[in-house]
């Protein structure tokens, strides 16, 4: 009889622990969702980028604005050339 409550108190035990983490973890990252607003600038930017090369015929140097853009480069930009793939 002294295995099978040691059997429950460890299951007890294992149960508290997975409901702390569970607990921790929706204090550590869901609550805190809704206290910053989303912010955007890279799908816009990204989508501004190809948009500029298309208009100014200019496919090789990325522009933002009318200014070179050379943070990323040119191949890691180039599945969004189409219009399909930008929101609008």
């Amino acid at each position: 009889m002294g295995d099978c409550s040691g059997q429950g108190n460890r299951v007890q035990v294992i149960m508290k622990s997975f409901l702390a983490i569970i607990l921790l973890v929706v204090i550590v990252y869901i609550l805190p969702l809704n206290v910053r607003p989303l912010a955007m600038p890279d799908e816009t930017r990204y989508a501004e980028i190809p948009r500029e090369m298309i208009a100014s015929g200019d496919w090789i140097v990325p522009r933002l604005n009318g200014l070179r853009y050379l943070v990323s480069p040119y191949i890691c930009m180039n599945g969004s050339l189409s219009k399909w793939n930008t929101k609008t």
